[in-house]
């Protein structure tokens, strides 16, 4: 054994003293029963998408974290920046009233929904004629085939206001490909605390979207930060896996992986049924990975107020997969609801009858994800199962 991997006796039982759980990670995709509730201490694991837990509802009421109120970064209200994968939707959040418009780097197989040169150039050519700021996703994998997709955002855009890098190595793509654009990083990123934050202002990034499991404390820290900029994740839906092998193809065909593939996922939607009777939809990129979505949209919406007094840069809407009638509506009612804020700081939130329509007419229910389920400060896996079984 090498040196570098000798440790004491000592040293072997703090290390075993900080173990996550005492059986592997598969335990928690399903392979033990539902009921033997392994891993009760669990203080310091996340929670995880399994068969043995059901997705939180939509609050009824939130409560705010204890924390110290900033100097808000950028005055009046936060921007609102919408993600788009089409030229409708791009158009119908233009009318709706967002403020930046990024340009989705992985879509939907299903319905045709895929950039092409002449698409992307469409979508581009509206928001520039808008006078909107302009920026580009990233996708969640870089490998050669993702790069060549930056030669061909660089020769339709040259000069973007802003990316989003999802993680190292699309932020030394946006550096290298986007030398003048503005640098945000995602939440790929996973940024819960200031260090981190820190750390990647250090290496060029302008403002910083916290990580998907960030609670509403963890959120508030960062707020509070002098000098840090947050985009916040405010509505949309969340990958909460990718896969590279497709799922829908080995579960439908015949094929192997060696076949020419018949993109049944271009023509039908797909998704996934828990044993609890939860229903994640699958969205297949034009990579062909598969993107298992959660059971639930995030949605700040009913408690925007909350949010908006840690004086974000900027909120986020993804609308990669919500129609562009849909997208609009979506849009507009978080444009009405800033542009009242503006007015009054004090003004509740947004009354049910406004917002509960467009919970019913969306592909998914609302809730608030990891920003009212804490999951990085959760106390026991145990108790949050009991909790919400």
């Amino acid at each position: 054994m090498s040196q570098a991997y000798r440790v004491t006796p000592e040293e072997a039982e703090a290390l075993f003293k900080l173990r996550v759980r005492e059986q592997s990670s598969l335990t928690a995709t399903g392979a033990p029963s539902n009921t033997t509730f392994f891993d009760i201490s669990g203080i310091r694991e996340p929670l995880m998408i399994s068969n043995g837990l059901r997705e939180d509802e939509m609050p009824s009421c939130l409560q705010e974290a204890e924390w110290t109120s900033p100097v808000p970064a950028v005055a009046g209200v936060p921007a609102l920046a919408v993600t788009v994968a089409s030229s409708q939707g791009a158009a119908a959040a233009l009318e709706a009233g967002a403020s930046r418009i990024y340009l989705a780097a992985e879509t939907s197989q299903y319905g045709a929904q895929q950039w092409t040169a002449d698409r992307m150039q469409e979508a581009v050519d509206l928001v520039r004629a808008a006078s909107v700021e302009l920026g580009f996703h990233t996708p969640h994998v870089s490998s050669a085939r993702e790069e060549a997709a930056w030669v061909v955002m660089e020769s339709l855009c040259p000069g973007p206001d802003c990316v989003l890098a999802h993680h190292f190595g699309t932020l030394a793509g946006a550096r290298k490909h986007f030398p003048g654009a503005a640098i945000v990083a995602d939440t790929g990123f996973n940024v819960l605390n200031t260090r981190a934050a820190e750390a990647l202002l250090q290496c060029g990034v302008s403002c910083v979207a916290p990580s998907l499991e960030a609670g509403l404390e963890d959120v508030a820290v960062l707020a509070a930060h002098p000098g840090l900029e947050l985009e916040l994740f405010a509505h949309g839906p969340v990958t909460g896996m990718l896969l590279d092998h497709c799922i829908i193809a080995m579960n439908l065909t015949r094929g192997g992986s060696r076949d020419v593939c018949r993109s049944i996922c271009g023509r039908t939607a797909f998704s996934l049924r828990d044993q609890k009777g939860e229903t994640r939809s699958i969205m297949t990129d034009q990579y062909c990975r598969n993107h298992i979505m959660t059971a639930r949209d995030v949605a700040l919406l009913p408690h925007l107020p909350v949010f908006l007094r840690m004086h974000p840069a900027s909120l986020r809407i993804d609308g990669t997969l919500y129609s562009p009638q849909l997208l609009g509506r979506i849009v507009r009612a978080y444009r009405d609801f800033l542009d009242l804020y503006e007015e009054d700081g004090d003004v509740p939130g947004p009354a049910p009858e406004l917002w509960e329509p467009l919970c019913a007419d969306s592909p998914r229910p609302w809730n608030l994800g990891g920003y009212a389920q804490s999951v990085t400060r959760s106390a026991s896996t145990l108790e949050t199962k009991k909790r919400i079984l």
